[in-house]
């Protein structure tokens, strides 16, 4: 064949100032390959990231958890800590939903601690009062005239994220120090938030007077706030006696009326009886029957409800972790509108949004009660203004335990001031120091 009639065999044509070989039936042949643009290559790599993205999105929506599995990855906690990662958390958790739960009005800076208090150890803590009111709302009753039904300590480690609870057991007789920072008097713990006390401030010039303690923040929920949470979560599974189902319906007559929200009574006892939210409250103010624990510890009274806190605490907080993130906000922006206010705290939204990843890696230590060793105004034969009530054989010693079991500091001594409290109790009471059972058993004044 010709070069003539093998060129017309074939047609030029002009591509990008190239000329490519092409066939009569359109067929590229004996072309160099073109070269892409920089433009091109940029706009390939943008639809290829967005692809990725999109996939990513499906398969972080349609599977369980991977949220949380995400942003607790080593990757998710360098995200979260960055300014980008901030703002991405909040868009989730909207600061214009939380103002309606924080207590602007709440000041930290009158806030009273002892002046001797060693902060090196502390410092890597947050420190947090957990208080449950028995009705009303929570934003009525902040400087309100009524005790709290509930009063927890929750120490979380800020590098590890071990988040440990701590009871305290509101019959205990302490020195009561009100949101002023002036003495009140001595009379149960509970008392600290009502009257003239100064409400979730009083509680907290009271726990940190007497127990060595830097707490800065409250978080408050009523009873209708603890259904409410508890139902959003779809309920909580815990073992029951006969005794008491029976007062678990006794009480939810009582609650019923509180909070006005209606439940039916409780049917079954045995192991792992489902409760919804208003009959897992109820079961949280039992104090006259035993409650068993796993260890083989019977408690009754209010060492008994307070174990019983604890367990629907423990249970709400491994709900929370299994509903994952994104399930976990949409229950916070439903706490957050509800027009009830069933739940208020003085932690500012910037500390919520930084404590994100914390909470997403925390792991659920012991659970414990205050005081470790204890006495009754009954046992020892005295009557005291404050009718009723639990006495610290031996405050200092029990502090001790306290900061051994939160924190821990074996080399821990208590303050001037607790000591002084330590002495005062004892002159009134008579009650002596007694050691735990794992400790040589001896008694001091």
């Amino acid at each position: 064949m010709s070069k003539k009639n093998d060129m017309e065999e074939f047609e030029f044509i002009d591509y990008d100032d190239e000329p490519v070989r092409k066939d009569k039936k359109g067929k590229m042949k004996n072309s160099k390959k073109r070269k892409r643009s920089f433009l091109e290559k940029l706009v390939i790599f943008i639809e290829t990231i967005v692809a990725l993205v999109f996939a990513l999105a499906i398969v972080v929506y349609a599977t369980p958890n991977m949220t949380s599995k995400i942003l607790n990855s080593s990757f998710g906690k360098t995200f979260l800590a960055s300014s980008f990662g901030q703002k991405f958390m909040s868009g989730m958790m909207k600061e214009e939903d939380y103002k309606n739960i924080y207590d602007e009005d709440f000041s930290k800076q009158d806030l009273t601690q002892n002046e001797e208090l060693d902060l090196s150890i502390l410092d890597d803590y947050m420190n947090i009062v957990l208080m449950g009111l028995d009705n009303g709302s929570a934003k009525e009753r902040i400087a309100g005239g009524d005790s709290c039904d509930c009063i927890m300590i929750v120490s979380i480690h800020k590098e590890t994220s071990d988040v440990k609870i701590m009871s305290i057991y509101r019959d205990t007789y302490l020195k009561i120090i009100g949101a002023d920072g002036r003495f009140r008097n001595y009379f149960k713990v509970n008392s600290s938030y009502g009257g003239t006390n100064g409400g979730a401030a009083g509680v907290i010039n009271t726990l940190n007077t007497n127990l060595d303690l830097n707490i800065q923040d409250y978080v408050m929920v009523n009873f209708n706030g603890i259904a409410t949470i508890i139902d959003l979560l779809g309920g909580i599974d815990v073992n029951l006696t006969d005794e008491e189902v029976f007062y678990i319906n006794g009480y939810l007559t009582e609650t019923r009326k509180i909070t006005g929200m209606d439940s039916p009574d409780v049917t079954t006892s045995g192991q792992n009886i489902h409760l919804n939210g208003l009959q897992a409250t109820a079961y949280s103010r039992i104090r006259y029957t035993e409650i068993y624990l796993d260890d083989g510890t019977v408690l009754n009274n209010d060492y008994g409800r307070a174990a019983r806190q604890r367990n629907v605490i423990t249970k709400m907080v491994a709900k929370a972790k299994n509903a994952g993130l994104t399930n976990v906000l949409k229950m916070c922006e439903t706490i957050f509108k509800s027009d009830e206010k069933i739940f208020q705290t003085s932690i500012p939204y910037t500390d919520v949004i930084k404590l994100i990843p914390v909470v997403l890696n925390f792991s659920f230590g012991e659970t414990g009660a205050f005081p470790a060793t204890i006495t009754t105004s009954e046992e020892l034969g005295i009557t005291l203004p404050s009718g009723s009530t639990v006495i610290a054989a031996g405050l200092d010693y029990n502090v001790i335990q306290l900061h051994k079991f939160l924190f821990p500091e074996e080399n821990y001594s208590p303050s001037n001031t607790v000591s002084d409290i330590s002495r005062d109790i004892y002159e009134e009471t008579g009650a002596r120091t007694k050691r735990l059972e794992t400790e040589t058993n001896s008694d001091e004044y």
